[in-house]
């Protein structure tokens, strides 16, 4: 009897285990949910061919739980792959949408945010970074009808991410470029996003913008680190950096502060408006700035509200370098990636 009533006790404390685990479990599964975003390629004139494919559109499902499935359409089907050296397709997902020039998802700043990389002429697997955090080889296959390509992984790491946005490009070996601008994950608006990244990189291009043109040089951003932003409403950021301008006459620190508002076009481009106190000083002016202090420190406030930071001060023209100032060719999948596995928040 004794032995009945110890059996009896003791399937009754596995079952309360049982279900004292479920209970604990319970909840994370039913807080997973399925994110969906589809887009297409914007320019239906090119086509491309089997050899030198041009993108149609992306597909982008993430699971929360931690699975994502990612799908490259191409307009034509693809030659084998060892025909296609050279061509690489690169995802970008993240937290945050949209620049000034273009409709893109910025994958830094946010461990949210990362880029799988797929080199066609090489074959699987695919190369993923994850900002500060971990990278990824997934594999990928070409489509019985060899018109798409199709990523799969899953990792506790990518489990509960934030993520609110997807784009992808395709390059090849004579400089070929197609593009599939930013779409937003279903059930997501842009200001949804990580607006302090969104206007952390818009700081670090305009300051690159301004190096460039004040200097000789082809830089692309950031030139040091990134701004320190804060975000103060549903649109709205308050914002300070200091920056060193290595190309301009001079080397002279750039200093912001103040606030900044963001809007977004219909293809999810950034437009800014500002209330910012922009400051260029110098340790030793240059005589071309200012001749009654050359030698000594020196410097030129601006209140910057609208349009470009370089044209706010387009009036030092004796900061501006001997030789015209041009812009860098960005890829920025080429930009990115030494950010994505390097530190630079000050």
């Amino acid at each position: 009897m004794g032995r009945s009533v110890g059996g009896r006790a003791s399937f009754f404390s596995a079952l309360m285990g049982s279900l004292v685990l479920a209970a604990c479990w319970l909840p994370a599964f039913a807080s997973a949910e399925v994110r969906v975003a589809n887009a297409l390629n914007a320019n239906r004139n090119e086509t491309g061919s089997s050899t030198k494919p041009v993108l149609d559109g992306l597909s982008a499902r993430y699971d929360t739980a931690g699975d994502l499935t990612l799908t490259l359409i191409f307009f034509e089907p693809l030659a084998e792959l060892d025909a296609l050296g050279g061509w690489e397709a690169t995802v970008y997902l993240a937290d945050n949408v949209g620049t000034d020039q273009a409709p893109i998802c910025v994958p830094l700043l946010s461990r949210n945010n990362f880029l799988f990389s797929i080199n066609l002429g090489n074959g699987p697997p695919a190369e993923g970074l994850q900002y500060k955090v971990a990278s990824y080889r997934f594999n990928w296959k070409v489509s019985p009808d060899r018109r798409s390509i199709r990523l799969r992984g899953a990792d506790p790491r990518l489990a509960n991410l934030s993520l609110i946005c997807a784009h992808a490009d395709l390059t090849g070996p004579s400089n070929e470029y197609s593009f599939i601008g930013a779409q937003l994950f279903s059930g997501f608006g842009p200001l949804d996003g990580n607006l302090p990244t969104t206007g952390r990189w818009h700081l670090a291009s305009e300051i690159a913008q301004l190096n460039n043109q004040l200097g000789s040089a082809r830089r692309d951003p950031p030139l040091g680190g990134f701004a320190r932003c804060r975000r103060t409403g549903r649109s709205g950021l308050r914002c300070s950096d200091r920056t060193r301008l290595p190309d301009v006459r001079g080397r002279p620190t750039l200093a912001l502060s103040g606030r900044m508002t963001v809007s977004y076009t219909r293809s999810l481009r950034t437009r800014w408006r500002r209330d910012m106190r922009a400051t260029l000083s110098w340790r030793r002016c240059p005589a071309s700035v200012d001749p009654e202090r050359a030698g000594r420190r020196c410097s030129a406030t601006r209140r910057w509200r609208r349009g470009q930071l370089s044209r706010v001060f387009r009036s030092i023209g004796g900061a501006r370098a001997s030789s015209p100032a041009e812009q860098p060719d960005l890829r920025l999948r080429d930009a990115l990636r030494p950010l994505l596995r390097t530190r630079h928040v000050r």
